[in-house]
């Protein structure tokens, strides 16, 4: 939630501050907010918290904040990659105007959050270490979320609602390879910090 809503707040005051309108209409973040963190966040909530290494950590203190040393780091590679590439999205589609080009920052940003849930199932280990299909719970949360999406941008009256605009299965295929980036964005943090901690 930190990371995925950091980015989305630096995206739409850094959109603006450029001289663009918002990137985002309230409804819209409130979808991505209700559904696409929401159902990701659930899945989370069932990955073991040690993956085989808890008691090498020690004890955290009583007082000790919800934003750790740990998360800062992360925090500032994932953020930047997601308001970059949102914002590089906004600016191809506006010319095609403002409702297409928010629904491809939507569509980015939500599927950055899904991907991001692969990187937050722990900040340690890699995905690939620890199972990327281990856990079902957040693979089931990422096919629904996926197909939520879709659906918000190509069902007729939900695009009515929320002010979207049809994208093209090829747009959509860029926009999801793309997203991907921040997952891989993700692993190389993992990988730098694991190379550093091993000297």
């Amino acid at each position: 939630l930190i990371t995925t809503n950091v980015a989305q707040a630096t995206t739409i005051v850094t959109a603006i501050a450029i001289g663009f309108t918002y990137p985002l209409l309230p409804t819209q973040i409130l979808w991505i907010n209700m559904i696409t963190d929401g159902i990701m966040d659930i899945s989370l909530a069932t990955e073991p918290d040690h993956h085989g290494d808890i008691m090498k950590e020690k004890p955290k203190k009583k007082g000790a904040p919800i934003l750790s040393k740990e998360i800062f780091p992360f925090l500032f590679i994932i953020a930047p990659v997601m308001v970059v590439l949102a914002l590089l999205t906004f600016n191809h589609y506006l010319p095609q105007g403002v409702e297409k080009a928010r629904t491809g920052v939507f569509l980015i940003i939500a599927m950055m959050q899904i991907f991001n849930a692969f990187n937050m199932r722990s900040l340690k280990h890699s995905a690939f270490k620890i199972g990327i299909f281990k856990n079902k719970w957040v693979n089931i949360a990422f096919i629904v979320s996926v197909v939520l999406q879709l659906g918000a941008i190509k069902v007729s009256f939900i695009q009515d609602i929320f002010h979207f605009r049809d994208l093209a299965w090829l747009d959509i295929a860029v926009i999801t390879a793309l997203s991907s980036l921040i997952f891989v964005a993700g692993e190389l943090y993992k990988l730098i910090r694991h190379k550093i901690k091993s000297g």
